[in-house]
């Protein structure tokens, strides 16, 4: 029965080789060989089309060789049937197996000239490339480089805004609270950073807080965690398969980790317009540690950052503010903030600190500095508060940060403050 099978493959009868196949299925061995070739190798040289998708369907050996060693890609692609090796291409057979003679089916494609036949196995080849370079690539190495380009590109395409890394502890309370579990390397993602607007790319990824479990015309299984600015595509993960899944209108393209979505990203940054000579001269310069921290604020700014990882004290952050926003806030309110605390509000738009004992305000998200505080009397701006009553307040075009409660403590800077308060609220914790 297997020769009379493969004598109707081999000769295109597909009528008669699926009556075979129906009456005596179990029996049947689609591995066996004559003259050397099983009947998908053979039919693929032959350039039978249907047979071949037909056993693909069958579930047949994609990768089965030949006593010379030759898979069916390799025949077909020495033949030079192109929807064959498209229809084995994407079944999934191997493009980089060797025959005995050490050749490829794209070194056969390109000696006999089959420049269709190429094109397609040189997709295929660089489609792989891209997946190894992917698995090989670490989500902290695209965070890297997407930093790098955000500082970059900046001038040109707008300012970029990471928010600070989220801690386990919050992402399992998420978890928990949510009954969902984030994919790890989402996860991951979301230790560096917990919420971001790429400007360039037109990319943004919702942090914890923004993290949309169900809704916006999604299927329920999909759980919405960023977007892509412009025609309304939206990047979610599945809660049961935990695949990523690119949403554009309807149309659902899916992949297995973050790292494709980020590839996806890196690879729209490098297409914009600039000098390559003028990246490269940038690289040179460009500091990934000072990223965030770009001020005399760095080493506080890390030392919260350490403390917020070990989780010794409740910590919560708003997103960053950009400049834009505190120039647009300035200019409205016809004040001039303290200059470093316009770099704080570009590390965090707002938080509270050491379980609540000090809530420092921000320009975009509730609790907001006020401007005209109530129950302050003097040339007072009010950005904050430490949870005993007393106010954190600035002078209108001055440096100087005033703890205006039964008495006045001033300090010099912004900096000043933030180390006293760090030290004041570490004493009411112990």
């Amino acid at each position: 029965m297997n020769r009379e099978f493969f004598d109707c493959c081999t000769n295109n009868n597909l009528v008669f080789a699926k009556q075979i196949w129906s009456e005596n299925n179990n029996s049947i061995d689609l591995e066996f060989k004559y003259i050397a070739n099983t009947a998908l190798t053979l039919s693929a040289y032959k350039g039978y089309t249907d047979v071949v998708k037909w056993l693909i369907e069958l579930g047949a050996r994609l990768n089965a060789t030949t006593d010379s060693g030759q898979t069916a890609l390799i025949r077909a692609a020495f033949r030079g049937h192109e929807d064959i090796v498209k229809a084995l291409i994407e079944a999934g057979a191997d493009i980089d197996i060797k025959d005995k003679a050490g050749k490829t089916a794209l070194d056969y494609v390109n000696r006999r000239e089959y420049p269709l036949v190429a094109s397609c196995l040189e997709a295929k080849a660089k489609s792989n490339k891209r997946k190894k370079d992917i698995a090989e690539t670490s989500v902290e190495e695209y965070f890297k480089k997407i930093s790098m380009f955000c500082a970059f590109l900046e001038d040109d395409y707008g300012e970029s805004c990471f928010s600070p890394p989220a801690t386990d502890i919050e992402i399992a309370n998420w978890e928990s609270e949510n009954g969902i579990s984030i994919p790890d390397s989402y996860k991951e993602w979301l230790r560096f950073t917990n919420g971001c607007e790429i400007a360039a790319a037109s990319a943004n990824f919702y942090g914890l807080e923004g993290i949309i479990a169900c809704g916006q015309c999604l299927p329920d299984d999909l759980v919405l965690i960023g977007d892509v600015v412009g025609d309304g595509e939206h990047i979610c993960f599945s809660k049961t398969s935990g695949k990523f899944v690119w949403e554009d209108h309807g149309k659902l393209d899916k992949h297995d980790s973050f790292k494709n979505i980020l590839a996806y990203v890196v690879r729209t940054l490098e297409r914009r317009d600039f000098e390559p000579e003028d990246l490269e001269e940038f690289k040179k310069t460009w500091n990934f540690e000072n990223f965030f921290t770009k001020s005399e604020l760095s080493e506080l700014i890390e030392k919260i950052r350490e403390i917020t990882k070990a989780d010794e004290f409740g910590m919560e952050f708003f997103p960053a503010a950009t400049d834009n926003e505190i120039q647009q806030f300035e200019k409205e309110n016809d004040v001039a903030l303290p200059h470093l605390f316009k770099e704080w509000l570009k590390f965090t738009d707002g938080c509270c600190l050491f379980d609540t004992t000090i809530q420092l305000y921000g320009i975009a998200h509730k609790p907001f500095i006020e401007t005209n505080p109530k129950g302050i009397t003097g040339d007072y701006i009010c950005i904050g508060a430490f949870n005993f009553g007393d106010y954190i307040c600035v002078s209108n075009n001055s440096q100087t940060i005033t703890q205006y409660g039964e008495t006045l403590t001033e300090y010099a800077s912004f900096k000043e403050f933030l180390e006293s308060a760090i030290n004041i609220s570490m004493e009411i914790l112990k």
